[in-house]
């Protein structure tokens, strides 16, 4: 019995870590689409977010059942709940990440505003690392990691501060920027929740690792 939950809760990882790295690549793309106002491929992670969705019901349902049906120890408990809860934050950076595809769309034939583009690029690229290095951090269990990547969310805040402002200043001296800057605020809050739930699921590492509840600011 205990061998068989070992192995449950091995591919439970597993596909834990699947899902880490389909959100990432959906990231990934929708940052390239931008980047390259590339519409085929913004609609393509619009129509692929379905999948990151079943994966979550799935990985839901096997820790329900791995819940119910055995008796794990403190450490694996600690896991099978924190995968539990992880997955949910990876369904919604899936999510935003989608959300980010759809400004795309939107700002097909629309001038767009280099300054402002080149922030939000550069608060991208950073969401974006955060991630990758939260793939890491959950296969290699280290809560320092997490910790380290965790502080980077206050950075990406002030990026969403400062395009926030450009923003403005620019719709307020342009009208016809308005529906651009509109897009432009949606992409920056977008990858702002992304780093929130990034940093949410590094303190699951940190639980797992240690049994206590840390929250970060």
């Amino acid at each position: 019995m205990r061998k068989e939950f070992e192995h449950e809760l091995k591919q439970l990882e597993v596909s834990f870590i699947d899902m880490s790295r389909m959100a990432y690549y959906s990231l990934e793309d929708a940052i390239s689409a931008f980047k390259k106002q590339n519409i085929e491929l913004a609609k393509s992670i619009i129509l692929s977010d379905q999948e990151i969705n079943q994966q979550e019901i799935d990985i839901e349902l096997t820790c329900a059942r791995l819940l119910a049906l055995q008796q794990p120890v403190v450490t694996d408990l600690r896991l099978v709940i924190s995968i539990m809860k992880a997955c949910s934050d990876l369904e919604r950076i899936g999510d935003h990440a989608a959300s980010i595809a759809k400004s795309v769309v939107k700002l097909e034939h629309h001038q767009s505003y280099d300054k402002i583009e080149a922030e939000i690029v550069a608060m991208a690229d950073l969401v974006l690392d955060m991630l990758k290095r939260l793939v890491a951090a959950f296969q290699n269990r280290d809560e320092k990691e997490a910790r380290a990547i965790s502080l980077i969310d206050s950075e990406v805040d002030s990026y969403m501060k400062a395009i926030s402002k450009l923003n403005l200043t620019e719709m307020q001296a342009n009208q016809d920027m308005i529906l651009v800057g509109t897009q432009y605020r949606s992409i920056a809050r977008h990858l702002a929740r992304i780093a929130d739930y990034t940093t949410n699921v590094c303190e699951r590492i940190v639980y797992i690792q240690t049994g206590h509840l840390v929250e970060f600011d």
